[in-house]
This record gives C-alpha cells, sequence and structure tokens, in this order.
C-alpha cells in the first residue's frame, strides 16, 4: 500500500492541485462572471460535493469503496491504527495463463 502523505486533518481545508483544460478554465470563468463574480473555489468545491453526492446516491459499489476509502483515510490522518481494516482483494486473471 503506498505511503500517505500529508494528509489533511478532518475539517481542515487542504489545497488540491487541478488542472483545467483551457477550455473548462473558459467556462468556469464565465460562470464565475454570470454568478456576480463567485469565487472559482467555492464553485469547485459545490461542484465537486454534488458529484460526490450523485455518484455515491447511484452506486452502491462505489458507496462501499468510499467508505473504506474514508475510514482508511480518516485512521491514517488522526493515527488510528485501530481504525484500519484489511479488505481482500481478488485479482482476475485476463489471459487465463497461469494458476
Amino acid at each position: 500500500m503506498p505511503r500517505l502523505k500529508a494528509l489533511p486533518r478532518i475539517g481542515s481545508k487542504k489545497s488540491v492541485p487541478v488542472k483545467l483544460s483551457s477550455g473548462l478554465a473558459f467556462r468556469l470563468q464565465a460562470f464565475c462572471e454570470a454568478h456576480f463574480n463567485a469565487a472559482q473555489n467555492q464553485v469547485i468545491c459545490r461542484a465537486v460535493e454534488e458529484l460526490i453526492s450523485r455518484e455515491l446516491e447511484r452506486d452502491e459499489v462505489a458507496r462501499e469503496r468510499f467508505e473504506v476509502a474514508m475510514e482508511r483515510l480518516t485512521a491514517a490522518a488522526t493515527g488510528d491504527q485501530e481504525g484500519l481494516r484489511v479488505v481482500a482483494h481478488m485479482r482476475k486473471r485476463v489471459n487465463g495463463d497461469g494458476p
């Protein structure tokens, strides 16, 4: 498992580097201007929250994986080793060679 670096504390704000295509950045700027010069970070935060909520509502498997990831990240951020749980994953061979 990769080592987690610089996890944000629960409830703290963490800067996440986001690279937007020039077309999307242009649309974001226009949207913000049309909404009384709304701050771009607020628009992005709202869009991400709505996307996460919508996707987790419609996809049970994604919701379960999200909950596991949240538990793992919360435990790592708080140093709570007891909060970590082992999740077994199976790999399926595509070419059929080997065991």
